[in-house]
């Protein structure tokens, strides 16, 4: 039978940028992206965006004389810039702190609870942008209109009005199904 006090990593022992802390609840959201085309006629198509960022959501908390001070560290470093070493019982990932709400009961001294929010770190130009990013950025160039053509494949295809130097184009990016 398994031991279930040390099958996790640490006994739910936890950090973030080496700060410590004591992990009670450890939810991860995760998946794939999935875009929803509906076509006329109640049919629609799905398109694979790709892998979904992670996200963990742990309840967490820091107990013992130092409380307020392994408190206040752990806040620091959730509020400092950039990404980190996110280490939790099942999970170990480069991640930023999204945010944290504190939670401290007047009748639970030495005890701080957090809820806290981490998103997996991305690589920047890991992947080239996908035809549905390329329009979507259209748009904020002045796309004129957006049409979509279905027979034995699907295509996007996009007109792009004149741009602010006065000269047009065209985007299309051929996406099959």
């Amino acid at each position: 039978m398994v031991d279930w006090s040390r099958a996790f990593r640490n006994g739910g022992r936890a950090s973030f940028k080496g700060a410590g802390f004591w992990v009670e609840i450890d939810e991860l959201q995760g998946g794939r992206r999935v875009a929803v085309h509906a076509i006329p006629g109640g049919s629609h198509l799905s398109e694979d965006m790709g892998l979904r960022e992670g996200i963990w959501r742990p309840t967490a908390y820091v107990a013992s004389d130092g409380v307020i001070g392994e408190g206040k560290r752990l806040e620091a470093v959730c509020n400092s810039e950039g990404p980190g070493l996110l280490s939790l019982p099942m999970d170990a990932v480069l991640a930023h702190c999204d945010g944290f709400r504190r939670n401290r009961d007047k009748d639970k001294n030495g005890f701080i609870a957090y809820d806290m929010i981490f998103i997996a770190a991305g690589s920047a130009g890991a992947a080239s942008p996908s035809p549905g990013a390329a329009i979507s950025a259209s748009f904020s160039a002045g796309l004129s209109g957006v049409s979509l053509s279905v027979g034995v494949s699907a295509s996007f295809s996009a007109a792009v009005g004149p741009l602010s130097i006065g000269a047009s184009a065209n985007l299309s990016a051929g996406v099959s199904f």
